[in-house]
């Protein structure tokens, strides 16, 4: 029989060899430094020279949780080091959508700026970046999108394709990372924490070193307990579950719902140390992220019409910050490619927020449908659009064809074995070594087969699986609704572990998904 480790070993296709080296306690010193980007250093040379000058600087960033990291991170860096001659902005989605403008760039001029400093954008923003060189101002791009063909006309790029690692595919938080170790001569570790935030909630690829920065931010939050981050987590243990379910959407919530600049709010709760402050400010951030969540409950829109079709192509009147949430939310109930609008836009013309699976690219839908396109950007998965509101019909029917003989790839879902002695406290420390979970690094799921049913006991109120398989761990299912399978004499339980913790008592819940 096979141990509990060879069994995730042949799960994740490793080698004990490459479990060791998963499992090495991570540093700093492991994650890239600015020696990695190829502009690396005349970006440095550049960025002292302007604060040595005391020259004005301004950041731009974006509205993103990913965004809100990148510039909080440089607007922490500065203040360390007191320097005060600079300002940043973090735009509206509403006002002045994704990516630097050219208005911000003259204003910038009015106001002497000498250096902008782009954080999770600007390596495809050509007309404003090229209008700043010309007019006298250095542009340092600290991004991670997709660039262009073309790149904007400054050589002081920090951007994962242009290093010297190939494997490094980062946030715009980390590349912001990097420009603060440019301003401190170190890597600070509460910097390095939205660094790790930021990856999370960009879902980049939980694998090499985006896992190491994760890895690492976790135990330094954990370590030295960080105001804002522990106000927004409510005071729970750090974990990654935690920063991409209740950190991140609190962040996202507030560049969907507010339309003013009053998201620049958020820069200043995670640069403060002042308590009221932060009290203050979490509170407003948790307002809003349940007045995001009762906005997204309460939209009710029939998908009736597209039960024969292969796609969502719909317009509403909801928010624009909203669309993105509908499109998931119907990705996920119906499993077909959706395309949200809103026509609360002005000069007839619709916004819209995209959603697909593997096996539709969004990008090349959008390469087909290129005729009806105003503008386009994002990832295969997830993206933004606009068009003429006069073009809806005709891009929604070229939308239908092209995806008519189009569907998802399914992947048969794999469990890992075990029996019911198998959940058990030192599995579980195993189990998390292969961690943090989540994009290219999935939790696994296992599967229980042949527990007699006569063994299942369920909460006082029978609601709830209760079953205990030791002194250490239990079967638990919440809200059990398919009772009929429970007839059966033998039962194929489907879960993963989790750590529960009681006035000290610390055991393994093995939490059931699914009973066949």
């Amino acid at each position: 029989m096979k141990s509990f480790l060879n069994k995730l070993l042949d799960y994740y296709h490793i080698s004990l060899e490459d479990y060791l080296k998963l499992t090495k306690e991570p540093s700093i010193e492991d994650i890239p430094t600015l020696d990695s980007f190829n502009n690396g250093k005349i970006t440095k040379d550049l960025l002292q020279k302007h604060l040595d000058k005391n020259d004005n600087i301004a950041i731009y960033g974006d509205y993103d949780c990913d965004g809100i990291m990148a510039t909080s991170i440089l607007v922490f860096a500065l203040n360390k080091i007191g320097y005060k001659n600079y300002t940043y902005y973090i735009p509206s989605r509403y006002s002045d959508g994704y990516g630097i403008t050219l208005d911000f760039v003259k204003s910038c001029l009015k106001n002497n700026v000498k250096l902008i400093i782009t954080v999770d954008n600007g390596i495809s923003a050509n007309e404003p970046i090229n209008f700043a060189i010309e007019s006298g101002i250095d542009v340092i791009i600290a991004d991670h999108h997709e660039p262009l063909s073309v790149l904007p006309n400054t050589p002081y790029v920090i951007h994962p394709f242009y290093s010297k690692n190939p494997d490094l595919i980062c946030s715009g938080g980390f590349t912001s990372f990097i420009v603060s170790t440019m301003i401190l001569n170190e890597a600070d570790p509460y910097l390095l924490s939205l660094a790790g935030i930021s990856t999370i909630s960009d879902m980049m690829s939980l694998t090499g070193y985006n896992r190491d920065v994760v890895r690492l931010a976790i135990k330094i939050i954990n370590k030295n307990k960080y105001a804002p981050i522990i106000y927004l987590a409510q005071n729970k243990e750090i974990d990654e579950y935690i920063i991409g379910s209740l950190i991140a959407p609190k962040i996202n919530s507030v560049g969907r719902i507010i339309e003013d600049n009053n998201i620049n709010k958020l820069v200043s709760f995670f640069v403060s140390d002042d308590k009221s402050l932060i009290d203050e400010l979490g509170n407003k951030i948790n307002n809003v992220n349940e007045l995001r969540k009762n906005i997204s409950r309460d939209v009710n829109i029939s998908l009736e019409e597209f039960k024969n079709k292969n796609a969502i192509v719909i317009k509403c009147s909801e928010k624009e910050g909203i669309i993105g949430l509908l499109a998931n939310k119907f990705l996920n109930e119906t499993n077909k490619l959706s395309i949200v609008f809103t026509d609360a836009c002005e000069d007839q013309i619709l916004k819209g927020s995209a959603r697909s699976r593997e096996g539709i690219s969004l990008i090349e839908l959008f390469e087909n449908t290129s005729n009806y396109l105003l503008r386009s950007g994002g990832h295969a998965n997830a993206a933004g659009l606009s068009i003429k509101d006069s073009d809806f019909d005709n891009f929604k029917k070229a939308v239908y064809s092209y995806t008519k003989e189009k569907n998802f790839i399914t992947k048969q879902e794999e469990f890992i074995k075990i029996s019911p002695i198998e959940v058990n406290i030192e599995n579980y420390n195993t189990l998390f070594n292969f961690g943090p979970f989540g994009m290219d690094n999935p939790k696994p799921k296992f599967i229980i087969k042949d527990f007699p049913s006569k063994s299942i006991a369920f909460s006082k109120d029978g609601k709830h699986i209760l079953t205990t398989l030791s002194n250490e761990a239990k079967l638990v299912m919440f809200n059990v609704k398919n009772r009929d399978v429970l007839k059966n004499t033998l039962l194929s339980l489907v879960g993963t572990f989790s750590l529960n913790e009681y006035k000290g008592y610390i055991s393994v819940n093995f939490i059931i998904s699914d009973i066949y």
